[in-house]
């Protein structure tokens, strides 16, 4: 919208200079016709005064005289000469008027015509003025003093594309650039190159300045400086009892700032036991010799405080150890292995948990599928191997199978119990070896009980 009203700008500005020129033009028109007039009237004039001059000498007025009496007025004729005009003197005078009056109309025409000439060729051969700095951005950054310049020709913008060329041909520069304080003044400079002034020829532009003057402004009374861009955090451990540490880049070149940054201090609001979503606060404190590089190089800190949120924190048990609930779940699945057994023609008795396995990231190679919903195994799993025997009649056999839970996932750092699941693959007469070497195969660690 913006370059379309620039375009109306400049199309209003030729179509002013056109109607401008047009009426100069009228104006001398009209100026030649009242000059004809003048000289056709001067013409009568002179056939007037001929035609005068042609009448008899004696011209007969009418003279009234008043008598003594009020009441008596008398009519007396008298004849009263001509004065006779010099024809020489005429003739004389009304030639130099002439060519006075042919001399002021050579003159202003003269003058009319140069005008029109002089705003013809500035139109059609010097062309149309462009602003050689409309595209430059010029931006200040940095600390009073120590401020810095910056410049940025938005090409882009330029819509026509035989102004994009011109300006394409342009070459920008700063000065100075450095060491720059608010207030200071700097030339903007503006280069052509060799094809700038052909370009400009082809185009019928014309370049006015190549050189304008901009004052330093928006420099920081001090060194902005974002502490905390130069540390990292990491989050180590499960969902709920998390911890936090930091690294530091020293991703700085100036000296000064390295040694602030090596003196500082980081402190959490909570380091550990976090969930994932919580937002803890960081702040920062300084040794001596951070504080003095801050006061002699005039660097203010951003923020010396600040928030993050806890991310990445596994969401399942780390190890066995780790299973707060792992004693309720142990009795829970004891309890299931035997209620499932009782259901059993045989008698299944003496039952003994022999090993206990966990396995954050499960595998699903061998017998990995629950005997009862038919689901897989899932990150999260604890699964006890329990012993028993068996009694057939006289027979007494001795067995064992495995009972457990996948699917144990944290949330807010507690287990959700909504998203656990059963899991029992089908056992038939297998021993305690067998059972071990399969949930070993799909990536448990088992210890012995």
């Amino acid at each position: 919208m913006e370059e379309k009203d620039e375009l109306d700008d400049i199309l209003d500005e030729v179509d002013a200079q056109d109607d401008a020129e047009a009426k100069r033009l009228e104006d001398l028109e009209e100026t030649e016709q009242e000059l004809d007039d003048l000289e056709n009237k001067e013409e009568d004039l002179d056939d007037i005064l001929d035609e005068i001059e042609s009448k008899p000498e004696a011209v007969i007025e009418k003279v009234y005289v008043v008598a003594e009496s009020p009441k008596s007025v008398e009519e007396t004729v008298v004849k009263k000469s001509k004065p006779k005009r010099s024809d020489k003197h005429s003739k004389s005078k009304h030639k130099k008027s002439k060519n006075k009056r042919n001399a002021l109309i050579a003159l202003f025409v003269l003058i009319v015509v140069c005008g029109g000439v002089f705003t013809v060729w500035k139109l059609k051969f010097s062309g149309q003025a462009l602003d050689a700095f409309k595209y430059v951005q010029v931006d200040f950054e940095g600390v009073d003093t120590k401020g810095t310049a910056t410049l940025e020709v938005d090409l882009d913008a330029i819509k026509n594309p035989e102004q994009k060329e011109i300006y394409e041909s342009l070459t920008y520069s700063l000065s100075p650039q450095e060491g720059l304080e608010n207030g200071n003044r700097i030339k903007l400079i503006a280069e052509k190159s060799e094809s700038t002034d052909k370009l400009l020829k082809t185009h019928k532009y014309r370049l006015e300045n190549l050189e304008k003057e901009i004052v330093v402004k928006d420099l920081y009374d001090s060194e902005q400086f974002n502490l905390f861009e130069q540390f990292s955090f990491n989050f180590e451990g499960m969902d709920g009892s998390g911890t936090v540490t930091y690294d530091m880049y020293l991703d700085v070149d100036e000296s000064y700032l390295q040694t602030i940054v090596e003196g500082t201090t980081l402190s959490f609001s909570k380091d550990k036991n976090l969930v994932n979503g919580e937002e803890i606060t960081v702040k920062a404190t300084f040794n001596k010799e951070a504080m003095a590089a801050m006061n002699q190089h005039k660097v203010k800190i951003s923020e010396e405080q600040t928030t993050v949120k806890v991310e990445g924190l596994s969401d399942v048990y780390a190890s066995i150890d780790d299973i707060k609930e792992y004693k309720e779940l142990q009795n829970l699945a004891f309890n299931k292995i035997k209620a499932d057994y009782a259901k059993h023609p045989d008698t299944y008795t003496n039952f003994k948990l022999e090993y206990a396995c966990y396995a954050a990231d499960t595998q699903n190679n061998v017998n990995a599928v629950d005997y009862f919903d038919k689901h897989a195994y899932s990150k999260g799993s604890l699964m006890f191997i329990y012993s028993f025997d068996r009694i057939r009649g006289n027979d007494v056999a001795h067995f064992a199978d495995n009972y457990g839970y996948t699917n144990m996932v944290l949330s807010d750092g507690k287990l959700d119990r909504d998203a656990m699941l059963l899991m029992s693959p089908y056992q038939d007469g297998a021993s305690i070896e067998k059972v071990l070497n399969e949930l070993q195969a799909n990536n448990f660690k088992c210890e012995a009980q």
